[in-house]
């Protein structure tokens, strides 16, 4: 017989359900043996309860349940909030307003040369805070904003923008977007004459694929409206408090605080120069816009860690998410009196999947992503894959094939990342399934080496790669960057305390100093570029 188990939440909701159960009540709030019949309707019944309860909590945060559908929704919210502060870019503070007037001025100006509903425009070379006002200006032409890498060469964007046929690329002409007096100044160049007809399509991103061609990831404005209403249960962010910009606008992690603003009127700050976590400044700009949370990838939380004396009083959250995240970071930060927050996400599922509860406890914080997130759904396939779904799925690619669905097994989206679930309901990561290669017949996960070699002070970031080895078919080897040099054996001393002799890499390399930067370390590119470079290949 099947075993299922239910709460006494559970049977409240299922009660007025069954009318002729009302025993249900008298029960113990656990069932064993439950009789066949009635188990595929509890089952219905439950997932109703779910429903019921999200939409219970969203309420009483005092969130309207209405998703957004249309850029219309976005109008909507920036004429909500008016005359309180959304945006602030060094001295420059722009209100919802602010926001609203000059996003049409601009979108009047693109309008002007052709820009329309459902053109696909890539923006290239743009500051945040530009780039900011360009997304909302393409909203109001019922466009769709294509955010792209600005440290990628820009024969590279042209290349990808090509083969996806987009409609237009946006890139900058002069110094400044616009001036004082609002007057704009940009290059619009036509690729082609495709358009998306679809009001429901807020954006694309690039995402890499296998096939080493770009892949548009297409959000929709109701994935960002349940994305920010998720995030908001775990970690409220509303009028009066600031997010400090931190993550690019091209990455989901950055783009998504945008609606975080707009569902309650939270304020984005844009951080200038060399207001970088990594630099002395940073607890200036931190002090000075009394910032409240910061969006963290682990590399930029243990810059920041090394640059901090005293942690600003108004700091309530600092979300990390977006690589492994060293458990030796994590002690350090809460030592220091960090409030983190480990996350998992992901661009198909329009940023955060799961997140760490508030006060969750060390043993959890330190080897887990946290808990799933209201309106997403995880689970663990037979094989050990992360499995996701929920309403922030984005609903199709963007390739040069045109739109494409994605391939879902039953519903579920495989994630290609490897992870457990606890008895608790915590993720724990393990790594990708398709970075996963053999040595000598032992299983290597490169992101378990790499989160032990993250643990040691002097490195900052490192990548591990398969090498070919005639003995043992592929073997380790390390691309790392350093703030003070070590020898070889110094590292293998370390790393032999922490990893079988089998894990520790053969070599250790510097990053070349002609690979592209970014936010992550692309490994698919880095692969490309060692397969090209490496002494086997350069030998042969």
């Amino acid at each position: 017989m099947e075993e299922i188990l239910f709460s006494q939440a559970s049977l409240i909701l299922l009660f007025p359900f069954f009318p002729t159960c009302s025993w249900l009540l008298c029960a113990r709030a656990e069932f064993t043996a439950f009789p066949h019949f009635l188990l595929s309707r509890l089952l219905i019944w439950r997932r109703i309860g779910k429903i019921i309860m999200e939409s219970l909590i969203s309420r009483s945060s005092g969130i309207t349940m209405n998703p957004w559908t249309s850029p219309q929704d976005i109008q909507n919210q920036l004429q909500s909030f008016g005359s309180n502060i959304c945006l602030i870019a060094g001295d420059k503070s722009y209100t919802f307003q602010d926001i609203d007037e000059t996003s049409a001025k601009l979108a009047d100006s693109l309008y002007q040369k052709g820009v329309s509903m459902g053109d696909i425009l890539g923006i290239y070379g743009f500051s945040p805070e530009e780039t900011y006002f360009i997304l909302f200006a393409l909203w109001k032409l019922e466009a769709i904003p294509l955010p792209l890498n600005h440290y990628w060469p820009l024969d590279k964007v042209q290349k990808h923008i090509h083969q996806l046929s987009s409609s237009f690329l946006l890139h900058k002409k002069t110094p400044t977007l616009f001036d004082s007096s609002h007057t704009f100044s940009y290059s619009l160049e036509r690729i082609s004459d495709n358009s998306l007809n679809n009001k429901n399509i807020s954006n694309l991103l690039f995402t890499s694929s296998s096939t080493g061609k770009p892949k548009g990831v297409c959000h929709t404005f109701s994935n960002h409206f349940y994305s920010a209403m998720g995030s908001y249960q775990n970690i409220p962010f509303h009028q009066g408090h600031r997010w400090a910009l931190t993550l690019p606008l091209y990455h989901v992690g950055g783009l998504s605080l945008i609606f975080r603003s707009l569902l309650k009127g939270g304020t984005l700050v844009i951080p200038k120069g060399k207001e970088k976590p990594g630099n002395p400044s940073f607890s200036q700009f931190l002090n000075k816009n009394k910032i409240t949370h910061l969006s963290f990838v682990p590399t930029q939380l243990k810059r920041f860690m090394l640059n901090l004396n005293i942690l600003p009083s108004s700091i309530s959250a600092i979300l990390v998410g977006g690589a492994p995240i060293p458990k030796r970071l994590i002690i350090e930060g809460l030592k220091k009196g960090l409030p983190l927050y480990p996350t998992y996400g992901m661009t198909e599922m329009a940023s955060q999947i799961c997140t760490a509860p508030k006060e969750t406890p060390l043993q959890f914080l330190c080897q887990t992503l946290g808990k799933t997130l209201p309106f997403r759904e995880v689970k663990i396939s037979e094989d050990g894959e992360i499995l996701v779904k929920g309403k922030v799925l984005f609903p199709f690619y963007l390739t040069e094939l045109g739109l494409q669905k994605p391939a879902l097994q039953k519903g579920w989206y495989p994630t290609r990342d490897l992870g457990t679930l606890t008895e608790e309901g915590y993720l724990i990561w393990k790594g990708r399934k398709d970075n996963l290669f053999i040595s000598g017949g032992e299983n290597i996960h490169p992101e378990e080496i790499e989160k032990t070699l993250l643990d040691f002070d002097e490195i900052e970031e490192a990548i591990v790669l398969p090498q070919k080895d005639p003995e043992y078919g592929q073997v380790p080897i390390a691309f790392i960057r350093c703030s003070s040099s070590l020898s070889y054996s110094e590292m293998e001393k370390k790393l032999a305390l922490h990893l079988p002799t089998f894990m520790i890499p053969r070599k250790f390399y510097p990053f070349p100093k002609d690979f592209p930067k970014g936010l992550k370390i692309n490994r698919k590119e880095l692969i490309k570029w060692w397969e090209k470079n490496s002494p086997l290949e350069r030998s042969r």
